[in-house]
Order: C-alpha cells, then structure tokens, then sequence
C-alpha cells in the first residue's frame, strides 16, 4: 500500500452494473467516507487503483461507494477483498477531539500532575479502538489505548498529550 493512503476498510461486495463497491468499515473510520472525491482500492503486487467517487451511500460500518464511469465493469467486479483506502486529508477529524490517530506521531505524552511520561513513537489503528506506543524516558516502551479514560486532552500546537491515570492500562511494548 502506498504511504499516500490510508486503509479504512475491505470492500465485502461488488455490483460491477452499476458501479457499486461495498466497502465494509473499520471502527475506527465507521462514518468517515463522507463525500471523498477520490478513493483507492489496493491488492497485493498490483499499485492502487484510484477511482473517482461519483456518491456514498450508507452509515456506518457499510458504506456503499457508486464510482465514476470511467471505470470498466471487469474492474469493479475485481475490486471485491480489496482494501479501500482514502487519503488522509478525505478523513474527517474526530468530532469530539478534533484529531486523528495519526495526529498523535511525536507528541510529548504528559501526566495530569505535569509530569512527562514520554513521547508517542507509533500509532495502530483497531477495530475497537485505536492505541499508541509510548518512549518513556529510560528507554522503554509502554501501549496506551486510544480512549476517553486516557487522552484528557490533546494540543495541536503545543504538540502534547494529557492524559489521566494510565495506570490500569500500561503495557509493556
């Protein structure tokens, strides 16, 4: 897969007459199809397939993608197991924290009190939630799920992550 592209989901169904993918979603992403004009469709060797998006239909887990007429119908019908992908910019920031999982990369990771725990190092998106890795200072790692109980809050700017007791959810990495 391209580094360009996200993956949000694997197309279950494919209606090659009348240009149809089913894409089913990713929790994550449930939602997150909005109105893309673009989105690429990727298998093993091949490169992505990027295909104008005439519609969505649907809500979440299942989206229905209608793609433009460009595309021949032996083409849609070999989308199906395919991933669907969408570029970052097409994903719509969370409502409640206005910010992606991505978002978090190099973020100082701070306690309630002030203290610095370490700085996120990765992300992995989940189909129940998403979780990030966590530098700590003398050089080990810990996995933090990407949770209302954890992030308090997170700063763009100031490029940092509060977050609550974290405790209860510290896994070594």
């Amino acid at each position: 897969m391209a580094g360009a592209w996200i993956g949000i989901g694997r197309v279950r169904s494919v209606n090659p007459r009348a240009r149809e993918v089913r894409v089913e979603v990713r929790a994550p992403y449930s939602g997150a199809l909005g109105s893309p004009s673009w989105i690429g469709f990727a298998r093993d060797p091949a490169p992505v397939l990027r295909c104008k998006v005439e519609r969505v239909r649907g809500e979440g887990a299942v989206m229905v993608v209608v793609l433009g007429a460009g595309l021949p119908r032996d083409a849609v019908a070999g989308l199906r197991g395919a991933e669907a992908l969408l570029a970052p910019d097409d994903i719509p920031v969370r409502s409640a924290g206005a910010w992606r999982i991505q978002d978090l990369l190099g973020m100082a990771v701070v306690a309630a009190d002030g203290s610095v725990i370490g700085a996120v190092c990765e992300v992995y998106e989940g189909p129940a939630n998403d979780a990030f890795a966590v530098a700590r200072p003398d050089g080990t790692r810990c996995l933090l799920p990407a949770i209302g109980e954890v992030i308090l809050g997170v700063d763009r700017e100031a490029r940092r992550i509060e977050v609550g007791d974290v405790t209860p959810f510290m896994v070594d990495a």
